[in-house]
């Protein structure tokens, strides 16, 4: 989700012109983007966990994880070591070339040189994106680390232009 303001025009419109869907969201925790914000929520047509380049790859598969499933599977030390090198290799690949489809953070930049203040939240939905759910924390970040992955789930995030 994203509360823009400050923007001399239409962000949805911002969204829509890299292939994102952008609607106005009525989900009740948005009030915290801002009074003034145009609040929407941002998908690619279907969700917004391809969006999401921070927390879903959150290391969900660790090596140390990896280990564990596979010794109480009985695999030697020799088949683990393998399985969790080529798992990992696997999983990173896959999250580098998401990374490099997903035109979420050159929207934002799109956005922020376009004067606006802009807000995000990331959220894991489990019922309708209508519902309401806690935010955890506030940040602030530069683009920067924005583009290098820091969008933390449950986390009101304002995104600035120059370094935080």
């Amino acid at each position: 989700m994203a509360g823009v303001s400050g923007y001399r025009g239409d962000p949805a419109a911002v969204f829509k012109s890299h292939g994102l869907v952008a609607k106005v969201t009525r989900n009740p925790t948005c009030a915290a983007l801002g009074p003034k914000a145009i609040k929407l929520s941002i998908t690619d047509g279907h969700c917004a966990c391809a969006l999401y380049h921070g927390g879903v790859m959150q290391e969900r598969e660790t090596a140390a994880g990896l280990r564990e499933l596979y010794a109480r599977r009985g695999w030697s030390q020799a088949k683990i070591a393998r399985a969790v090198e080529a798992r990992l290799e696997s999983a990173g690949k896959k999250a580098r070339s998401l990374a490099s489809q997903n035109v979420f953070p050159e929207t934002v930049a799109e956005l922020l040189d376009g004067h606006a203040q802009l807000s995000l939240l990331a959220h894991m939905f489990a019922a309708s994106f209508d519902s309401a759910f806690e935010i955890k924390s506030r940040a602030t970040v530069s683009l920067a680390d924005f583009w290098a992955g820091n969008f933390p789930e449950d986390t009101l995030l304002t995104v600035a232009r120059a370094p935080a």
